[in-house]
């Protein structure tokens, strides 16, 4: 196999295979390199920390998982240094191609598992979702990708960032493939089976985006409040007043959590980083306990006002990205710019521990747009199933039209 994507670390393509029967038997996934795969190195995108750790002994568990239901590994993909950052650029390994719009980033940090996914070297990948890095890819480059409820999926064997947001995620291009990869990974806490009787749109999420954004989700937002029924416009910020409030808390607690991952190590390789991520970091080791401790609070404050507001089966819609993936071309403090304005709108499930999935409903300019629905905790498997049926009931032509 050639990997013309970029979108493998190097040396990063080998087959694994350790069944022949299960639900997944004649599927072939990628993972991103986070997650340990025996006899090969994790770098989690940095090639120095990776000479240091050597080769893995174990697979990762959702690894172990995939093989066992049948599945072919065919290699491990590039993620952003540490994870940290949400473009698909990686300082070492260079930038992955999206298929679906070239000249364009992935976005990140599961930027290589979006691009082998859009481009068909495989048919699902694993990435992982701290801060929306499978659902901001997923819109980016025109697949489904789902990031489930906190918790559900094990960490076990994957390289961490912020423990309390981290979450292993999954692409693939159609919806009823990733039901059944859910089916393998999702074992645990399930919530009881749902059809959303109401649907909350996200009006202060919408309000970020520009017109022709907006006018591209518009017929999809429409079908979507006709198919449930009952529609009525939210405010997602809730008690935080505001969706920057949030992605400020975001930035607190992700930072705090990173520091205490990464720090002993990036204290003593500055110069072996990316410099964006090491600024990151420089950000990351500033944050004071008491900016912790009032994050923190926020933060339960306002998953128990959305765990109240989604009570009685309820969706929210929201857009998954501000619009189509920026430009690689642009430079870099535009898009760290464009990063952190993104953020407002994809840290609210990891606060919240909630789903959200990446319908890749849209197209603006030609390029991918996602439309997202997140769900109450533990309600993975509905946000699935539901996706499947309306992704199938689709307009002729609507799934990823131009409009």
């Amino acid at each position: 196999m050639q990997d013309s994507l970029g979108a493998f670390v190097p040396d990063g393509i080998f087959t694994v295979k350790e069944s022949d029967a299960g639900p997944l038997s004649g599927l072939t996934f990628a993972v991103k390199d986070l997650y340990d795969v025996e006899g090969h190195i994790t770098t989690a995108g940095n090639p120095y920390l990776g000479r240091e750790m050597g080769p893995a002994k174990r697979h990762a568990v959702t690894v172990s998982q995939l093989l066992q239901a049948g599945a072919e590994l065919v290699g491990k993909t590039t993620t952003d240094e540490f994870a940290f950052g949400i473009n698909g650029m990686n300082h070492h390994f260079g930038v992955p191609t999206n298929p679906e719009a070239p000249g364009r980033v992935t976005g990140g940090s599961s930027g290589g598992s979006a691009s082998a996914v859009a481009g068909g070297v495989c048919d699902f990948a694993l990435g992982t979702d701290t801060g929306g890095s499978v659902r901001i890819p997923a819109s980016y480059c025109g697949l489904y990708g789902l990031r489930p409820s906190h918790g559900r999926v094990s960490a076990e064997g994957i390289w961490p960032l912020a423990p309390s947001l981290d979450t292993c995620g999954w692409f693939a291009r159609d919806a009823a493939l990733m039901a059944r990869v859910g089916a393998v990974l999702l074992d645990r806490e399930a919530g009881a089976a749902m059809t959303p009787s109401r649907l909350l749109i996200a009006q202060d999420a919408l309000d970020l985006l520009e017109p022709e954004t907006i006018a591209v989700l518009e017929p999809h937002i429409k079908r979507l409040a006709d198919w449930i029924g009952a529609a009525e416009p939210i405010k997602l910020a809730g008690p935080a007043g505001d969706l920057e409030v949030l992605r400020e808390v975001y930035r607190r607690l992700q930072g705090r959590e990173a520091w205490i991952s990464d720090g002993a190590w990036v204290e003593k390789n500055w110069e072996r980083m990316g410099p964006d991520v090491a600024e990151r970091f420089r950000l990351a080791s500033l944050v004071t306990d008491a900016e912790v401790k009032e994050a923190a609070e926020m933060r339960e404050t306002h998953a128990a006002w959305l765990e109240e507001t989604l009570a009685g089966e309820a969706f929210v819609c929201l857009p998954s990205t501000l619009g189509p993936a920026p430009l690689v071309s642009q430079p870099l403090d535009s898009l760290d710019n464009w990063r952190l304005k993104t953020l407002r709108l994809s840290a609210v499930a990891p606060l919240t521990r909630t789903p959200q999935i990446s319908l890749p409903l849209a197209r603006q300019a030609g390029a991918p747009v996602g439309m997202g629905l997140l769900g109450p905790k533990g309600a993975d498997e509905s946000i699935l199933a539901f996706s499947g049926r309306f992704t199938a009931e689709a307009e002729p032509g609507s799934q990823l039209g131009v409009f």
